[in-house]
């Protein structure tokens, strides 16, 4: 797939966020692939994130490393604390929300392809659940060395990730 261009990457982020760190592996018709990261990242959260779906363009799987905050997965709704994981597929609707008192940092993952929701459940994090994670040191190592190898491009960079998220 090509790369995603800034007025891509721009629609697909969230604009309420500072000190933001991302990685764009390749844009894929959601369609196109059985099991593909797309792109990710960490974002501070400020104090009045809000983000409102009822579709996005893949599926996500979303990390809570430090703060606080809610979410509503179509009629599932959970708080948000260090530690929480989950997922949520395109056509869900999806409300996530910041603690304004303990403002979240978050690790996002974009997905696609047909095998996503499979390969989430059997991993443990069925889309429209939130579970909470317990190894918060090597959940959090793991996601910056996604990042940090993504962020590079270099010949093995995307088989580097797919093994990541298959550990």
């Amino acid at each position: 797939g090509s790369p995603l261009s800034f007025r891509d990457r721009t629609g697909l982020l969230s604009q309420q966020v500072s000190g933001g760190v991302y990685f764009f592996l390749r844009l894929v018709s959601p369609r196109a692939a059985r099991f593909a990261l797309i792109f990710g990242g960490r974002e501070t959260c400020h104090p009045d994130y809000v983000v409102r779906r009822s579709s996005y363009a893949y599926h996500v799987l979303e990390y809570v490393a430090e703060g606080a905050g809610h979410v509503r997965l179509d009629d599932h709704e959970a708080e948000l604390t260090p530690g929480s994981i989950f997922a949520y597929r395109p056509e869900t609707n999806c409300e996530i929300r910041t603690d304004p008192a303990r403002p979240m940092l978050k690790y996002f993952l974009c997905l696609a392809g047909d095998d996503v929701p499979a390969r989430l459940a059997h991993a443990g994090v069925a889309p429209g659940r939130v579970r909470v994670m317990a190894a918060h040191a090597e959940v959090r190592s793991r996601l910056e060395d996604m990042i940090r190898e993504g962020r590079h491009h270099g010949r093995l960079t995307a088989r580097w990730c797919a093994s990541s998220r298959t550990r």
